[in-house]
């Protein structure tokens, strides 16, 4: 009975506090942390550290239940479009976040940890540089999806939290074995416990991908749901049992599951909205978890790691993709992404600590003093990337920082009460007037340029997610749009494919819409020319394309606002 009380505490103290990070325009997931250190151990006390402890399987299923999400975002066409540029982004992110903090820790160490010895100190450094590679993927994952972010800068974060997170395993074991820093373990021994933790992981996952996907295709509705859920419970029993990485097999089940099943997205949006729940005790229980008291003993080594990290994170991505050649928003945005910490880390540093001795304990002190700060500033620094890059709607940062009146709630509440005993209150038509474009239109868009060969063009296709696309010549300026069905009659003619040319695709004659039009214009240029997608332009500089505007952004939005404005 304590334990149902104890996660009714959780849930309800993280949607209050989580609707005044909302009002403060921060992220939920921040407010879901807040919410923990609140009513936990460091600050009030409401959940005991026994009951955090006692509602640990809940953190466990719901971090398997993200990590699941997250496979499902590598469906085949996202491998093709990161390629190998994210191999190339990893490589450096990871040696050169692993040599910033290892040298700045190790340098820090000479000057304040006396009682050890150089060679302690240099294996603290090593251990230290491989942990600060792994990121959060929880905190990481639920930012993503709260602001509905979609382009280049959204699909790297995610590729590259799951490298980070498997390099970190890789380094940890091998340095924890190489350097001696746990006497127990051979290097033979640190190779084999690798080995059966990830390869046994991923078969585990594959093993159950494929059996959730063949039930997919004999079960319809919402059994399908059910189904899943299930294998991502079982998915956490087995892998207590044999024992080996949950998180890992559940991202295995999640990629198998995704280019599997017959209608993947479908059952994941399903699946998500179920485990909101989990999500929100999930993060008030790693926040109730935070050690507060770690502050205080960190030292000048915590702070060295904590900026070392934030600088090599940045600098080693910022090189990654200029050597990746990639797009210059992923260039500038994707380093500052890659903050959050908290979840893997804390279970390898635990094990350095449970196997380490000394070292290991100086490792966990230092990795949950930073953990606090990361897991404060890291789902911020997420928002922050996916906004300057052009990735989120400007209507969904209206709908989460705009904030709505307790009093309409409240209103909202009597008002339905009253129409559940019959009483029906006179309703005026709602008013989306105030929408326009610029709220709506997607602002990260890729064109093609116009010399741009068919087999060319059929490649960029394959690798996007998009029914039409932009052309621009040289110079960026708008050229017209290529729709699938031009590019369906062409695809099977082998004389035209091999001497037409992007241009020769693009059709003129599309509807130019510009950020100030309101909605109910736009809507009516859909109508009259049949396109389900329209590109943007500037009032000032009709050349010069701004974004695209889905025909679908612009029906669930305006479905929504009038939904609240009628419920109001």
């Amino acid at each position: 009975m304590q334990h149902c009380i104890n996660l009714a505490a959780v849930l309800l103290c993280g949607l209050i506090v989580g609707k005044v990070a909302r009002f403060f325009r921060v992220p939920l997931v921040t407010g879901y942390i807040l919410a923990g250190v609140l009513i936990g151990p460091p600050v009030l006390g409401w959940i005991t550290e026994e009951s955090v402890l006692s509602l640990n399987i809940v953190s466990q299923i719901a971090l398997d239940a993200i990590m699941f999400m997250i496979g499902t975002e590598f469906e085949s066409n996202h491998f093709r479009r990161v390629g190998k540029k994210i191999l190339t982004i990893a490589g450096y992110d990871a040696a050169i976040t692993f040599l910033f903090v290892g040298v700045a820790t190790v340098v820090a160490g000479i000057f304040t940890l006396t009682s050890l010895s150089v060679p302690d100190r240099i294996r603290l450094g090593l251990l230290l540089g491989s942990l600060a590679i792994a990121t959060a993927p929880a905190a990481t994952l639920l930012v993503l999806k709260e602001y509905d972010s979609e382009g280049p800068v959204t699909e790297n974060i995610l590729a590259l939290v799951v490298l980070n997170n498997v390099i970190c395993l890789v380094f940890f074991y091998v340095i924890f074995a190489v350097t001696g820093v746990a006497e127990s373990m051979t290097i033979g021994g640190a190779a084999l416990r690798l080995v059966y933790k990830i390869f046994g992981s991923i078969i585990a996952g594959i093993v159950i991908g494929l059996g959730v996907s063949y039930l997919d295709r004999k079960i319809v509705g919402k059994e399908q749901v059910v189904v899943t859920v299930g294998g991502i419970l079982l998915t956490v029993g087995i892998c207590n049992v044999l024992p080996l990485s949950a998180m890992l097999a559940s991202l295995s089940f999640g990629v198998i599951f995704v280019n599997a099943a017959v209608d993947p997205q479908k059952v994941t949006d399903e699946v998500y909205r179920t485990t909101i729940p989990l999500y929100v005790a999930f993060f008030v229980l790693a926040g109730a978890e935070l050690h507060l008291s770690a502050l205080r003993v960190v030292g000048v080594v915590g702070i060295c790691y904590v900026v070392a990290r934030s600088l090599a994170k940045w600098v080693g991505i910022n090189i990654g993709c200029r050597s990746a050649a990639s797009p210059r928003a992923v260039q500038r945005f994707l380093g500052i992404g890659m903050l959050c910490q908290a979840g893997v880390v804390i279970g390898l540093v635990s094990v350095a600590a449970r196997e380490g001795g000394a070292i290991g304990e100086l490792a966990q002190n230092t990795i949950l003093g930073s953990v606090v700060i990361f897991e404060m500033i890291g789902p911020l620094l997420v928002k922050l990337s996916v906004v300057k890059a052009g990735e989120v709607k400007l209507v969904n940062l209206l709908h989460r920082e705009g904030g709505e009146h307790e009093g309409s709630d409240i209103v909202a509440i009597f008002t339905d009460l009253l129409v559940a005993v019959g009483y029906q209150p006179k309703r005026g038509l709602a008013d989306v007037s105030e929408l326009r474009v610029k709220h709506v239109m997607r602002r990260s868009v890729k064109p093609i340029l116009e010399n741009m060969r068919f087999d060319d063009v059929v490649r960029f296709v394959d690798h996007s997610r998009s029914s039409h696309f932009p052309v621009v010549d040289k110079d960026g300026r708008f050229k017209g749009v290529i729709s699938m069905e031009e590019l369906r009659n062409v695809l099977f003619d082998e004389i035209l494919s091999s001497i037409i040319i992007a241009s020769d695709l693009a059709r003129e004659d599309v509807p130019l819409l510009f950020p100030e039009d309101t909605l109910r214009h736009a809507l009516s240029k859909f109508q009259e020319c049949g396109f389900s997608c329209l590109p943007v332009v500037d009032s000032r500089d009709p050349g010069r394309l701004v974004g695209l505007l889905d025909q679908r952004s612009v029906l669930r939005f305006y479905h929504e606002q009038t939904q609240q404005r009628l419920d109001a």
